[in-house]
């Protein structure tokens, strides 16, 4: 192999040979599990990938005191890390393998130990030495529990549909599995994001606090509130039951975005604060919170409706109470508040109102509803019980609240606002709250339950939302619904453009002012605030529509928006501004060398053929759909549906990604 001749190896069994040893039998073993993590590594393994291993192997020898045979375990499962998928039996393993390291005897390291290990060593040394391998056409979601946070789907939704990228959800699965677990986990996570393009984050983490992240991936913090009133993060520090400072140093949180996105330019400061970013970095920028942008989608607004009266079907003829407050008490012993009276609510707003609650998600113990409201009038939809929190804020006609970030979101839809703060005073001296609350919540700050109900029953007068919207435009006002255009854009993201080449019957094409490399048909659709938006380095999809000349008319198409999708393909590349067409004698032909020739363009049935451009120029697919005598103008629109390529369509953007 490679590395037997490296200088690199060599003196690496130097190394191994020089440390004290437990016996000649754990040596051997030692540098028998090397050789097999690096016959592991593929294509070859690099020097620099020896000298990273060798480093690891000192710092857990002189740091950690490792001996010979804990050096052979971390070997064999740094082996088992990189030559294997992420599987439950595999992290299992690697678990336990995890844990023999640190007690020889199996059990469940303390974790101090193990989170000291991972952070500072294994996690760095997995990082550095898959970054060997180039960046990948591939974006990371990292979420530490389980499932697709809302801070993750609106994002990803728009990414899975439009960008021709390979999209990874990484669930950790903290509180649900052990420690040694939640770090294997994690582990994986590391050796994948080596070679991401970007990678998503909602909350903070200690992860990869030590990592020095490569220059070309992206790390982007989405963050899941979209405003903050109660004290988090290093503005907590050295408070009761939270991290000290020196603790937030050792294992730092904050130090590795290249943006967080924020709402508002008002809330700067405050994540400046607690994330400890400094103000000339302009790592904290305004461009909104993706997962709000979907409640400026009308068809969402409609779904959710539906998807309420499915599950309670009383909603029809009722109003909707939303409550929503955060959890009280510091992790991992948060519990929520179990103040609000519920059966009084029933009894003197039965008639009127239904009341949904959604406590915190990190709290373990619900409060209890009463039995003689539970189903009826109130309904408990915290964990998995019908409606996500954006989705019951988009139906929720009053929204209590208190300290949460939920206040900040639902006055986007500028309805009425109550904060139940019953404890506030104690909360303000215990948490400490960023804004004087009196001066700033949008609302009433109600401390029993007699008075919200008054307020509640006093909006039959009628409701003035001027508090809520001028609160909406001094903390939301960068939440337009287009934060995810914004994000993507920051990222430079390859996106599929689609501009139509409309109907080519009568052959006659040109080149466009506004987009000159493409070719169009002098019935062309496209609009020109469409071209407008190409840019160099975006992935270009051209599609045109080839129909008999009896068929012309010069109306326009209504079938343009599936337009893409063609049973038949030819494609051409450009360089230097000569189109270059694929002919049958599987070579590359300019216009005037086919003509010179004879030679015909060569059609492209079922294949899946890939022309990179030249660099200026970025990547083209023309694609030309082949007649069909029974196809007529009318049943046209029918067809391309039926043929339902899209998805294959893009399969081949993202090989051609890969090759770029």
């Amino acid at each position: 192999m490679y590395y037997d001749e490296s200088s690199a190896f060599r003196a690496l069994v130097s190394s191994v040979s020089a440390l004290p040893q437990n016996s000649a039998q754990e040596a051997d073993a030692l540098l028998e599990n090397l050789k097999s993590f690096f016959d592991s590594l593929n294509p070859a393994v690099t020097e620099a990938q020896i000298t990273r291993t060798e480093q690891l192997l000192t710092v857990l020898s002189d740091t950690y005191a490792f001996s010979s045979g804990q050096l052979a375990d971390t070997a064999a499962w740094l082996k088992l890390l990189f030559t294997n998928e992420r599987t439950q039996e595999v992290c299992g393993e690697a678990a336990s393998l995890l844990k023999k390291v640190l007690n020889p005897d199996g059990t469940e390291p303390e974790g101090g130990a193990i989170t000291a290990l991972c952070i500072k060593a294994l996690f760095p040394a997995v990082y550095d030495i898959s970054r060997v391998r180039p960046v990948e056409p591939k974006l990371l979601f990292m979420q530490p529990r389980r499932g697709l946070n809302e801070s993750f789907r609106y994002i990803y939704r728009k990414l899975e549909l439009n960008y021709p990228y390979q999209l990874t959800l990484y669930e950790f699965h903290r509180d649900t599995v052990s420690t040694a677990e939640y770090y294997v986990n994690a582990s994986f996570f590391m050796r994948d994001m080596a070679t991401a393009k970007a990678v998503f984050v909602h909350e903070s983490n200690n992860l990869m606090g030590y990592l020095h992240i490569r220059p070309e991936t992206r790390i982007i913090q989405l963050w899941h509130g979209c405003g903050v009133f109660k004290h988090i993060g290093l503005s907590t520090a050295g408070k009761d039951g939270f991290k000290s400072l020196e603790k937030y140093l050792e294992f730092p949180e904050y130090n590795n975005y290249s943006i967080v996105t924020i709402a508002s330019p008002e809330l700067t400061w405050v994540f400046e604060e607690f994330m400890g970013i400094p103000k000339e970095t302009g790592i904290i920028q305004p461009y909104g919170v993706c997962r709000t942008d979907e409640f400026f989608d009308h068809g969402y607004v409609d779904r959710c409706f539906r998807k309420l009266y499915k599950a309670i079907p009383a909603a029809k003829s009722k109003k909707v109470i939303l409550y929503a407050p955060t959890y009280r008490g510091v992790d991992p012993n948060r519990v929520s508040p179990d103040a609000l009276d519920i059966e009084q609510f029933a009894k003197e707003l039965g008639d009127d109102y239904i009341l949904i609650m959604k406590h915190h998600q990190t709290v373990k113990v619900l409060p209890e509803i009463p039995e003689s409201c539970r189903d009826s009038f109130a309904y408990d939809m915290t964990r998995g019980k019908g409606m996500n929190i954006n989705e019951l804020m988009t139906i929720a006609d009053v929204c209590i609240t208190d300290y949460s970030s939920v206040a900040f979101e639902f006055s986007l839809f500028e309805r009425p606002l109550l904060f139940f703060v019953y404890d506030l005073d104690e909360y303000i001296d215990n948490r400490g709250l960023y804004y004087n609350f009196d001066e700033i919540t949008p609302g009433p700050l109600c401390r029993t339950t007699e008075e919200m109900i008054d307020y509640i029953k006093g909006l039959k007068k009628g409701f003035d939302s001027t508090e809520v919207t001028d609160f909406k435009n001094r903390f939301m006002c960068s939440c337009d619904g287009h934060a995810c255009e914004r994000t993507i854009a920051f990222l430079g993201l390859n996106r599929v453009n689609v501009y139509y080449n409309g109907n080519g019957a009568t052959g006659g094409q040109y080149a466009s002012e506004k987009n000159p490399d493409s070719s169009r048909s002098d019935t062309d659709h496209s609009s020109d605030a469409e071209l407008e938006k190409l840019k160099n380095g975006a992935l270009r999809l051209r599609c045109t529509v080839s129909l008999p000349v009896t068929e012309y008319t010069p109306v326009s198409n209504p079938f343009l928006k599936d337009a893409y999708e063609f049973s038949g393909w030819q494609m051409y590349q450009l360089d230097n501004g000569l189109k270059y067409w694929l002919c049958e004698d599987g070579a590359w032909h300019t216009d005037d060398e086919r003509n010179a020739s004879g030679i015909q363009r060569r059609t492209l049935h079922d294949q899946e053929t890939i022309c990179p451009l030249s660099p200026k120029n970025g990547y083209a697919i023309y694609l030309d759909a082949q007649w069909t005598p029974n196809v007529t103008l009318s049943t046209l629109p029918a067809y391309i549906r039926s043929l339902n390529l899209k998805q294959r369509c893009k399969n081949v953007i993202k090989k051609m990604i890969g090759r770029s």
